[in-house]
């Protein structure tokens, strides 16, 4: 009778709630990139807990803490454009530290980390793009709005609890959580 009389979206909405079956369940017909259509439209930002202890310079037998990682990732490209890694939680302050890594001097970045650097490694270097799409954290503040009319930068914030809106930038992290 259930296979006959209900279809199989009936069935799994009946066991999960609404949010649950849009993010984890729904029909994706299509990827992020159809609503890209050039470099530098859309950059994804995010922070997450770096899976890794911190210990100090001066006792490492001290933990001083986990960091926050923050990462901006283009869109069409799959490029990381911007990053910041920095003890405090994830605030604004710190999405304003990642955000200014875009308009950083590469050259000066790797040589202060002791890379190599080669110009083509970095293709978007200080583009700024016309959209960011944050979650509902720090970038959807007045600061933000700040950001947004000076740059003339639109900034998206996508509903809670959906990281499949910014699925770049979470496999980014997924990868960078597998190789710490």
């Amino acid at each position: 009778f259930l296979l006959q009389n209900f279809d199989i979206e009936q069935r799994v909405r009946s066991r999960v709630d609404d949010s649950d079956y849009e993010r984890d369940h729904r029909r994706v017909m299509s990827t992020v990139l159809v609503d890209c259509r050039y470099i530098g439209e859309g950059y994804e930002i995010d922070a997450t807990i770096a899976d890794v202890y911190l210990v100090s310079s001066e006792d490492p037998s001290k933990i001083i803490g986990k960091p926050t990682l923050y990462q901006i990732v283009d869109r069409k490209s799959r490029l990381i454009v911007g990053f910041y890694f920095g003890l405090e939680n994830a605030s604004w302050n710190a999405a304003l530290q990642a955000i200014y890594s875009i308009s950083e001097d590469k050259k000066a970045l790797c040589e202060r980390y002791g890379v190599e650097y080669c110009p083509d490694d970095w293709p978007a270097h200080q583009v700024f793009p016309q959209e960011f799409l944050a979650d509902r954290g720090e970038m959807i503040s007045h600061s933000s709005s700040n950001i947004a009319e000076h740059l003339h930068v639109t900034v998206t914030n996508v509903p809670s609890k959906r990281p499949d809106w910014k699925p770049l930038v979470e496999n980014q992290f997924r990868l960078t959580h597998n190789t710490l």
